[in-house]
């Protein structure tokens, strides 16, 4: 079906999902660096608060400045699948649209590439849930398994922590506890980092205290 024919407008138009058509800018050396919107229809709309009359004729950089910053790098994966002509399914989260989507992109004519997409957030938001419910079930059995062996809490506790994040293959952690440290295999510093600190029966623990009480059943992992 001709994309200028009546009837292909009417049924893209009328699709539930979210549709874009784009063109991707490359750099002299070839390398994708932006896209430029050419075509959305109405669900596109609904699913990003991006309106039509905004974005049609303008770069993604433009209509969404922090894109480049994203955790995931839309600009570089359609760019390959314009070059490619390959069809990706993925799931991601938009940081610049706070929202969660499952994206079907195809590529076409080199430099062009379609995306039809949904809206997944709260399916997502609940399966993140459902994992960090996990982790706090798998803590309480850790604790009552071992009781007073607080290292082997301290390890297993450190693994445990990966698997409530959103991509735990990515994730490690370290705990610092009376000048040790008890961490995961891939446990490396980065600048990306979430801290915080240990709790006895409510207060604080100072990780260096050399004469805390080894009570396993009091102490938090925030």
């Amino acid at each position: 079906m001709n994309p200028g024919d009546k009837r292909y407008r009417l049924l893209v138009e009328n699709l539930p999902e979210g549709f874009a058509y784009h063109q991707v800018v490359f750099d002299e050396e070839g390398n994708p660096v932006d896209y430029i919107f050419l075509e959305s229809n109405k669900a596109f709309e609904n699913l990003t608060g991006l309106k039509r009359e905004n974005i049609i004729g303008k770069r993604v950089t433009e209509v969404l400045p922090g894109i480049k910053d994203s955790s995931f790098d839309w600009i570089g994966t359609y760019g390959r699948i314009a070059l490619s002509g390959e069809t990706l399914k993925l799931e991601q989260y938009s940081e610049p649209l706070n929202s969660y989507y499952q994206v079907t992109a195809y590529g076409e004519e080199n430099k062009y590439f379609t995306t039809i997409f949904t809206d997944i957030t709260d399916r997502k938001l609940k399966e993140e849930r459902t994992k960090e419910l996990s982790c706090l079930l798998n803590f309480s059995l850790l604790l009552r398994r071992e009781k007073e062996d607080l290292d082997k809490i301290m390890e297993e506790t450190a693994k445990l922590l990966p698997l409530s994040f959103q991509y735990p293959q990515n994730a490690c952690a370290r705990i610092t506890f009376q000048d040790r440290n008890f961490q995961t295999q891939n446990f490396k510093s980065t600048p990306y980092k979430i801290v915080s600190s240990l709790e006895l029966k409510g207060e604080k623990v100072d990780p260096y205290l050399k004469n805390l009480v080894r009570r396993s059943s009091g102490i938090k992992i925030l």
